[in-house]
């Protein structure tokens, strides 16, 4: 759902100091970008969410690899989930313009000047965002340019969230005809050449890869425990170590088959894993219970966590690019909404989880790890750090969702506000530790 209007004008108000041209102009602008976004959020990933959650009613949805070709509940998803992604695709387009609309002269545009809609110090940060979008080149002071590599990094962020919660959700939108856009999220460097550079361990050059054991990686160090490769030359059994399925030695903790081939064999078909604990497999039903359930808890707090977050950098801004000049009462009065989202956050995640598991009672943790025949959190169980003894339970692998649905809204208002992180850094908060999901895009340049 979009923020109120009357929301959004408060915003703005606190965002930037009024009674300038130049403040005005930037309070609209920034008003737009807050708007855009969230109306892109809301009408993507609901319309994403709401076509898996739907396809997963759909009795051949987790037993078979049935497609809306040739099974007529699939196909009656899909025609209805093509409308709903017109207006995610119209508000993606409306994204895209805010740039050149913010810097567009008045009367038709609000007349911000490209260098302050670009600073990184004193404006709108958005010299930042090509960080979030490799793949798209942003010419310096093209705002144009700038709103276009947002919007491919809120799809990429949104994706992201969307596998997070449903981890079959590309397989189920592949089969329905609507395949997730590729974020491209790719860099280049002289690793890959074959020649051995400074600071590279190897190059094998084409022969590099992260997914075949024992190789040289594509970012030219050694296979390593840890490396998400399982490398059986060095004894490994799983990948990566520490988490719900792999100790810190990369040897499995629970009997599920060879769950390392997961991470490294992205594109195979995988064969399910088996109910570790001899227990009746759930039903269809009780399985796309389970998955909507999820769905719906981890879009309210991506919201949840997302929309307060947002609102605290806005109050920042004021002090920072308002009159007071970053004053200490200034910045004390406007840390204290980003403490308050600390406090709330992970009170917001356990009352979560704690709504979603009796949805998920008649589904096993074997069923919620299994990628063919179950949900396929096992991907995703494989990075969640699982630092206690003895076998993971189902809790266990539903948290593990939604803090990795917490971590990408946190990682949306970086995209959505490319100078949140150096804001938060000008508090006494330390943004790596209070907020360690939210991007410094400086970091990876």
């Amino acid at each position: 759902m979009r923020l109120p209007h009357a929301l959004l004008g408060l915003l703005a108000l606190v965002a930037f100091p009024a009674g300038s041209a130049g403040g005005d102009a930037l309070a609209r602008c920034e008003r737009r970008i807050l708007g855009g976004s969230d109306a892109y959020f809301a009408r993507r990933g609901a319309a994403l969410a709401r076509c898996v959650a739907k396809a997963a009613r759909c009795p051949a949805a987790f037993a078979s690899q049935a497609t809306a070709a040739d099974d007529p509940c699939l196909a009656a998803v899909a025609g209805r989930c093509q409308a709903r992604l017109a207006a995610a695709r119209r508000a993606g387009a409306r994204l895209e313009g805010v740039g050149a609309r913010c810097t567009e002269p008045r009367p038709h545009g609000f007349g911000v000047p490209a260098v302050s809609f670009f600073d990184v110090d004193e404006g709108l940060a958005f010299d930042d965002i090509g960080a979030f979008c490799p793949q798209i080149a942003v010419r310096p002071e093209e705002a144009g340019d700038a709103s276009r590599c947002q919007h491919a990094a809120l799809a990429c962020n949104d994706d992201a969230a969307l596998v997070a919660a449903a981890p079959r959700a590309a397989d189920l939108l592949a089969r329905l005809g609507l395949a997730l856009d590729d974020g491209g999220c790719l860099r280049s460097s002289l690793c890959g050449n074959g020649q051995l550079d400074d600071g590279e361990e190897c190059d094998d050059g084409p022969e590099n890869s992260d997914t075949l054991p024992d190789h040289c990686r594509t970012d030219c160090s050694d296979p390593w425990c840890g490396d998400g490769v399982v490398d059986p030359g060095d004894g490994e059994e799983c990948e990566p170590p520490g988490t719900l399925l792999c100790d810190a030695d990369c040897q499995d903790r629970l009997p599920l088959g060879p769950l390392g081939g997961l991470v490294r064999e992205r594109a195979a078909v995988t064969p399910a894993v088996a109910q570790a604990d001899g227990t009746a497999a759930a039903p269809p039903e009780a399985l796309a219970a389970c998955q909507q359930a999820i769905l719906r808890g981890t879009s309210r707090l991506f919201d949840r966590t997302r929309r307060p977050l947002e609102r605290c950098v806005a109050r920042l801004a004021h002090c920072l690019l308002g009159p007071d000049g970053g004053s200490d009462a200034c910045l004390a009065r406007a840390t204290a909404p980003c403490q308050a989202v600390i406090a709330q956050r992970d009170a917001l995640r356990a009352a979560a989880v704690g709504r979603t598991l009796p949805r998920c009672a008649a589904v096993s943790p074997a069923q919620l790890l299994d990628p063919a025949g179950g949900l396929g959190f096992a991907r995703a169980a494989a990075s969640c750090p699982f630092p206690a003894a003895g076998p993971p339970g189902a809790a266990d692998v539903v948290d593990c969702a939604y803090r990795t649905v917490a971590c990408a809204a946190e990682a949306a208002v970086a995209r959505v506000m490319p100078g949140a992180y150096g804001m938060l850094g000008e508090t006494d908060l330390d943004p790596d530790t209070a907020f360690p999901c939210l991007t410094d895009p400086e970091a990876d340049q």
